[in-house]
This record gives structure tokens, sequence and C-alpha cells, in this order.
């Protein structure tokens, strides 16, 4: 009974950091070992301690706080300069690769350097004019940097972001050994899943995340959580994603699509669902491709093309008018939308389309529940209809209708940002009986920038090559490190 008591109070006096006993030696206090050198033992050791071993070192660098290991929280005991009683100041005023105040939720990431750039991870100060362009749609965003590298952050559900794994992530990390990138394009159905292509120098293009109707184009349905080929697709020049389907401009002027094609959106004549790329009879001399998915109101996808004479063909869904024809007649081949000249830019989400013309106006059509179209109306559109008192317009953007945002159409103008339709989390305001233009502050990323909208949140490139995200963050889509959503644009750290 003595030697119990004896054992509970030795054990009574460890140190508070003492935490990895594993056995007992002569005075029950240490591990046991072979000999007193310190060391933990091990499944072979037989024979106790000869002689007290010392008790570990929970304060290394004599900052005075004690290790993680030790239960304490300096995150960094081999450094004095970091411990969790330095300032948030400390931390955001360096750009060195530490959390000098052991605290994630304040970061160095995309501070400015005192020298031009911005703090970038592992301690260097990285040039601002880095990202060249954005894509966005669903709950993920990716970024094409300007060394032809790509990195990704958000919704990561089926393999999206392309590093290897399901796991969500809110910061930015790259896409292991893709290289020489010069596009990419998201696309986005919240049932059939999200993917992600990037055409390279060399004309070919890989595609990654979701593939059940075979829109990464390598011949299978296959999911991919890392960038796999499109099978036999050479000369592309550029790219345009939908949901469950993807399309590609060769250099030639004509056009190559696969994946869904249940409502003739791949315009092979059919409505057979391809898993590699299909040609577009009879369509050449393509400049632009535009593609809109309405998931939520069973509208289908569609697909337009701008050919280099100004005019517009489209074919696919037409239950809205979104093919611009004049009818709701589902159209599994191009047709040309009537009416449409000198087109500059196309851009189409959910179940409209929209042009801009060489004189810097806007024609809208298709679906307007929500007055998307920007006409001073909710009425559903079969042709092009003008948007009025929106002039001097650069570049248009618009998002799909999956449930999870609302439509709405984004143009840029020149030193004036206006968005139409459905508010998304304050970014806008919408009015029937008039399109509301007002000016964002001049520091807001609209700025010679290129914007592509997602679902419920938007990202936009600064003419500096930074990047903010505004709306829905819950999946980690702005890539700040948390899933907070922001009314108002927030700097994506660490690009």
């Amino acid at each position: 009974m003595k030697a119990l008591r004896l054992l509970t109070l030795s054990l009574a006096l460890l140190p508070a950091c003492a935490t990895s006993v594993v056995g007992l030696s002569r005075d029950a206090s240490y591990t046991m070992d072979a000999t007193a050198d310190g060391t933990q033992d091990t499944a072979s050791d037989s024979a106790q301690d000869t002689a007290p071993e010392s008790a570990p070192n929970c304060d290394q660098d004599g900052d005075g706080f004690l290790s993680l290991a030790c239960g304490g929280n300096d995150c960094d005991d081999t450094r004095a300069s970091v411990n969790p009683g330095r300032s948030a100041a400390d931390d955001t005023g360096t750009c060195d690769g530490l959390d000098n105040d052991c605290n994630p939720a304040t970061s160095e990431l995309g501070v400015p350097c005192p020298g031009g750039g911005v703090c970038a991870p592992g301690g260097v100060c990285a040039s601002a004019a880095s990202i060249q362009q954005l894509a966005t749609r669903g709950g993920h965003t990716c970024a094409l940097h300007r060394d032809g590298t790509v990195l990704c952050w958000g919704d990561n559900r089926w393999g999206q972001l392309g590093d290897g794994s399901t796991t969500e992530r809110h910061s930015p990390v790259v896409v292991p050994g893709l290289t020489h990138v010069v596009e990419l394009a998201t696309g986005d159905d919240f049932r059939l899943g999200s993917h992600t292509c990037a055409r390279l120098s060399d004309g070919t293009v890989r595609c990654w995340g979701a593939n059940g109707n075979g829109q990464l184009g390598d011949g299978t349905t296959a999911e991919r959580h890392s960038p796999v080929v499109v099978s036999g697709l050479t000369g592309v020049a550029g790219l345009a994603t939908g949901g469950g389907y993807t399309c590609a401009r060769l250099n030639d002027g004509t056009v190559r699509c696969w994946g869904m094609n249940r409502y003739g959106e791949l315009g092979d004549g059919t409505t057979t669902e391809r898993h590699g790329p299909v040609a577009v009879p009879g369509l050449a001399n393509v400049v632009e491709l535009a593609t809109g998915y309405d998931a939520i109101f069973e509208e289908g996808g569609h697909t337009c093309a701008r050919l280099s004479d100004g005019s517009v063909q489209c074919w696919g869904a037409n239950a809205a008018g979104q093919l611009g024809d004049g009818t709701t007649a589902e159209r599994h081949s191009p047709v040309v939308v009537p009416g449409l000249t000198n087109v500059v830019g196309l851009a189409a989400g959910g179940a409209r389309t929209c042009a801009r013309r060489s004189d810097r106006t806007v024609r809208c059509w298709g679906s307007n529940r929500q007055g998307e179209l920007g006409d001073g109306s909710t009425t559903e559109r079969h042709s092009p209809v003008v948007v009025p008192g929106l002039t001097n317009v650069a570049e248009l953007a618009t998002g799909d209708d999956d449930g999870f945002g609302g439509p709405h159409l984004r143009a840029i103008e020149h030193g004036e940002g206006a968005v139409l339709g459905r508010q998304q989390l304050r970014s806008a305001r919408r009015r029937h009986d008039q399109c509301e233009i007002r000016p964002l502050p001049r520091d807001k990323p609209h700025q010679r920038g290129r914007a592509r909208g997602g679902t419920a949140h938007t990202c936009a490139r600064r003419s500096d090559g930074t990047v903010l995200c505004w709306g829905d963050n819950s999946a980690g889509q702005f890539g700040d490190g948390s899933t907070t959503s922001r009314f108002t644009p927030t700097l994506v750290p660490g690009l």
C-alpha cells in the first residue's frame, strides 16, 4: 500500500509537458529504456532505466511560451521571434514565410512589399501582375499564373481543383504537373458536377473533375482528380465549357465539342452523348465561343459562336428563346441569330445570351425571369433586344442559373461596372422598371480586369494582377483561407 502511495505521488509530480510516458522506471517518473539517455522505450526494450532521464524541453527557444507538443500554443519552438505574444502587425508587416503571431487568421500573404509586388508563399515578393486570367463557376475558382502554371481553390467534390484529391481548399493550391497553360475554362452543374479545362501553348487541352457525361474528353466517364489529355485534339485556339460539356475553337475556325448532348448543345446534329471531341458540321470562321446552362429551370445548355464577319450562330436548348432565332425550338445544329451584326463580344449564361456590338452597345435575349436581360422588363425575349442606357461597354460576363445565386449579367464599361439582374449578396440592386448603373469605387477590381461569373460568387483580376472575390464563400472559393462570405471585394492572398 505504501508503494502504491509513492507511485501516485511521483506521477503527480510529473511536469505538465511530460505527456509521453509509456512505461515506469524505478522512481516512476520517466520512460523505460536500457540506458538513461533521454530516449523513449521501444517495443524491444526489456531493461528498466538505471537512472532518471531528463524531462523534455517545453520551451526550446526560451521565449516563455510552451511548445505545441507540450500542450502550449507556440507554433514554432525553434524561433524566439515566432510566438503567440507577437502582434498581428508583426505578422502582416513582414514577408518572411513565417506565422509570426501563431495566428492563422492573420497572414502576410497578399500584403504589398516595400520594394514592389505582393508577399507570396515562401516569404518571397512576387510581381503583382502575376495572374493572367481567372475562371470561376460553381463553387471553385482557378487562376492562370504568368509562368503558365495554374492555381485553384474552393469546392473540390469532383476533383475539379486538379490537385489529385477531393479535399476542399480554402487557399490556392497548384495543379501539379500542369505547365505552359495559356487559357482556362470551368464548367458547372450542381447535379452533374464541376470540371476544369486548360489550353496549352502547343494547342492541346487538359481537363479534370466531373466526367459523368464525358465532358473531360478522354474517351471515358471516369472522374479525374488530376489533368488528363483530351483525346485527338490539337490546334486549339479557344475553350468554352458548359454544364456537363466542353467546346473548343480550332486555329482553322472550326469547332469541336464533347460531353452531354441532351439538348443538342454539341451541335453535331444529334442528341448523342460524346466522350471525345466531335466536329460541329458546317461551322467555319469562328472567332469566339460562349456557353450557357440552366439546371434549375431545366432549360438545358446552349452554345453560341461569333464569326469573323460579326454574325452569331447558336445551337442547343431553346425553351426560353436563348438561341435568338425567334423561336423556342430546340436546335441540334447551328442557326443564325437574325438581325444581329457587327458583334465583337459574346456572353452566355443560364438560358440567356448577350452580345456586345462594335458601337459598344449590348443586345440580349432569352430568359428574363428576374430582369437579367436589362431591358426594363421580365418578358422572355426570343430575339435580341437592346439594353437601354448601356453604352461604352468593353466586356460582358454572365452567371449560370443553377439555384445558388440566380442569374445576372455584368457589363464592364470604361470606369464603370454595371450589374443587371438578381441581387447576389448585395453585389448589385435590380429594378424591373429600369436598369440601374452604379459606378463602382475606382479601387474596385473591374478596371481593365478579366472577370468571370460563378454561381454565387464573383472574382475579378485588376490591372495590377491582383485578384479579388466577393459573394458566397461557403466552400472557400475566395481563396482567403476562410469560409466567411463577403459583401465586398476581398483580396485572394498568395497569388
